[in-house]
C-alpha cells in the first residue's frame, strides 16, 4: 500500500502543468506581493487583466493580447510598462525589469467569474 502511494504521488508530481495548447475561456489569478493580478483569456489571443492593489484600494481592468510559446505565456496588455511572462510548468508570473525578470507572483487557475471575484475582492 505504501509503494502504491508513493508511486501515486511521484505520478501526480511528473504531470507538467504547461501541457495546455490553449487558453481560450480560462481564468488566472496571481497572487504578489503588492497586487492581485486576475488573467481572463477571451480567445487565442485576447486577454483582459483585473488587478487589484493589496495596500491601496485600487481596482483597474486593461485588455491586451498574449501568445503562449513553449515555456511562456507572453502577455502585452495596454498600459504594462514591462514585459510580463507567466512560466507555463509553474504559473510563476515574471515582470521584466531592465534586461532582468523578476518574479512577482504565483498563479492558479480560476473557474469562477473575474469580474465578480475582483468586485468582493475591491469591496
Amino acid at each position: 500500500m505504501k509503494k502504491l502511494l508513493i508511486i501515486f504521488v511521484y505520478f501526480f508530481l511528473s504531470i507538467e502543468v504547461h501541457s495546455f495548447e490553449n487558453l481560450n475561456g480560462t481564468n488566472l489569478i496571481c497572487n504578489g506581493k503588492y497586487q492581485t493580478i486576475g488573467y481572463q483569456f477571451l480567445d487565442e489571443e485576447k486577454v483582459i487583466r483585473h488587478a487589484s492593489s493589496i495596500s491601496e484600494n485600487d481596482y483597474y481592468k486593461n485588455s491586451g493580447f498574449y501568445v503562449l510559446t513553449e515555456k511562456f505565456i507572453k502577455l502585452d496588455v495596454e498600459g504594462d510598462i514591462f514585459s510580463r511572462e507567466i512560466l507555463r510548468q509553474t504559473l510563476e508570473l515574471f515582470i521584466g525589469v531592465h534586461l532582468n525578470n523578476s518574479k512577482v507572483g504565483e498563479c492558479i487557475f480560476y473557474d469562477g467569474d473575474l469580474n465578480e471575484y475582483f468586485e468582493k475582492l475591491h469591496n
